[in-house]
């Protein structure tokens, strides 16, 4: 009599090292201190979860309701800080000094 052997599922092997959540924390611990200084990081890290996620539907759909707000944000507020300094720097030095010299509410 032969004795058969229980069937044991074989563990399936993971394609990759890491997990697709996983690798959306590495992308995040790596882009996002890098997206505070410049805006180009931002799209960098849009377009490597873009990469990493499978559907690539949501993905945009994720990056136009997260990222794309906060990038309109800091280029609205640039322009209006740009505009401020255009308008300081085409103060001429004797208009400033005149403000100056006159004093507040004089």
């Amino acid at each position: 009599m032969s004795n058969p052997q229980p069937s044991r599922k074989a563990k399936r092997k993971s394609k990759h090292l890491y997990s697709e959540g996983q690798r959306n924390k590495l992308i995040d611990a790596i882009m996002d201190p890098l997206a505070k200084q410049d805006d180009f990081f931002v799209l960098i890290d849009g377009v490597l979860h873009f990469l990493n996620e499978g559907d690539h539907g949501a993905s945009l759909v994720k990056f136009a309701k997260y990222s794309l707000p906060e990038l309109l944000e800091r280029w609205t507020h640039q322009k209006k800080v740009d505009s401020f300094r255009l308008q300081v720097s085409s103060f001429s030095y004797s208009e400033a000094l005149s403000l100056v010299s006159s004093g507040p509410g004089l």
